[in-house]
């Protein structure tokens, strides 16, 4: 992320602006409001203190088929009508490339019903090799 920020010539005293390219490493499972402070990479103060920190915070942007719930990735799966008393296969696609099949038993979905595939969500940033869950929600079309 390139930042412009003021400093003062300790020489004459005067601000100027210098530019600086900070990098940023997002890593996978970062919730939106997760933050990455630069220290002392800010504004300096007309003060003369030391200069201040640079804060960044992390927001989600809207995906075209998945929403977040925490470490959980949910994925609407609309249905025909037809299909809720047959059974259902269907092919979701994952974040990662993957695709995941999930079949379900003839007369086991309903409107609103879900099923959850383990371990196949968001990895779990303060657990190393773990993942939430993927939930699928399944929307019964008329």
């Amino acid at each position: 992320m390139k930042i412009t920020k003021r400093v003062r010539d300790s020489a004459t005293g005067d601000f100027g602006a210098a530019e600086k390219v900070l990098d940023i490493e997002v890593q996978a499972g970062w919730k939106e409001g997760t933050k990455m402070t630069f220290p002392g990479e800010g504004d300096d103060p007309p003060d003369g203190g030391p200069a201040q920190d640079v804060v960044f915070v992390i927001q989600e942007k809207p995906h075209a088929y998945f929403s977040r719930s925490g470490d959980d990735l949910v994925y609407k799966a609309k249905i025909p009508a037809g299909t809720m008393q047959k059974g259902l296969k269907i092919t979701v696609p994952h974040l990662d490339g993957r695709s995941i099949a999930v079949q379900t038993a003839p007369g086991e979905l309903r409107h609103g019903s879900s099923k959850t595939i383990a371990g196949e969500g968001m990895p779990i940033r303060k657990q190393p090799g773990s993942k939430g869950n993927m939930i699928i929600k399944f929307e019964v079309q008329k």
